[in-house]
């Protein structure tokens, strides 16, 4: 599953654990693929994006953390993939809820009906997270498919319908969501030097991937989002955090939690 994967990603020395930091990079990675997706938020200064995503994600992580360490399940300094699962099951989906977003089935249906009204389908079992970020708002709706509180000053996520057309017309245009999470990783892992993934490498992966050169108007969507990982303008994004954002756009399921 694709949480699990994005997890192994990020976990270099390979023992199962990701540390503070870690958890935080991981919860980063997908938060910021969300809020590229954003017009909304690609009207703000770039720097206010990435407080907005750096203090959401890094007060995730301390959640994640205390409450393993109460529990004493922190292992030399990190926490198991099943810690941060049982976290997860247990009420994180509710502060959390667009991390459901990494299962395609989740967004928003944008045929004939308001997207907004639209209930991103749910197996049984599996939690109500999404569903809970979708606005209800009569006021909004217009406006915002999925709506995302961040914060308790008011920081808000928000994806509207024109959001989730961009994104499912991207996916299918490109062909990224038939494309195994596992042969997603593999190929952009296979371009990466120094734990960097440089733009021509990632190009390089995505023809791989797709098995054409993209048209030009997804690769204009698709260097946005590499573009939103590159903090420096240097062209380069740290790997880990790319791919485990990416994997967003690849087949598959959130997880089997």
């Amino acid at each position: 599953d694709k949480l699990a994967l994005a997890f192994r990603v990020f976990d270099s020395n390979e023992d199962g654990l990701l540390s503070r930091r870690e958890i935080w990079r991981f919860l980063r990675s997908f938060l910021t693929v969300l809020f590229s997706l954003s017009e909304s938020a690609g009207r703000e200064r770039t720097e206010d994006l990435y407080i907005k995503i750096d203090d959401a994600t890094v007060a995730a992580a301390q959640m994640v953390f205390a409450e393993a360490e109460a529990e004493g399940q922190v292992q030399d300094g990190g926490v198991s993939f099943d810690v941060f699962g049982t976290w997860y099951n247990k009420g994180g989906y509710i502060l959390l809820p667009w991390i459901e977003l990494l299962d395609l089935a989740k967004w928003p249906e944008t045929g004939d009906a308001d997207a907004a009204d639209a209930a991103p389908s749910r197996s049984a079992g599996e939690s109500k997270g999404a569903e809970a970020g979708a606005a209800d708002d009569d006021s909004t709706a217009s406006e915002a498919a999925l709506e995302f509180p961040l914060s308790d000053d008011g920081i808000v996520l928000q994806i509207g319908r024109d959001d989730v057309i961009a994104y499912q017309l991207l996916l299918n245009a490109s062909g990224l969501n038939e494309v195994a999470p596992g042969t997603m990783v593999t190929e952009l892992l296979s371009e990466v030097r120094d734990s960097g993934l440089s733009q021509a490498g990632f190009e390089r992966a995505v023809e791989r991937l797709t098995g054409s050169a993209p048209s030009a108007p997804v690769r204009a969507a698709l260097l946005r989002l590499f573009a939103a990982f590159d903090y420096t303008g240097v062209g380069s994004v740290d790997a880990a955090s790319f791919v485990s954002g990416f994997l967003m756009l690849a087949g598959g399921s959130k997880s089997d939690k």
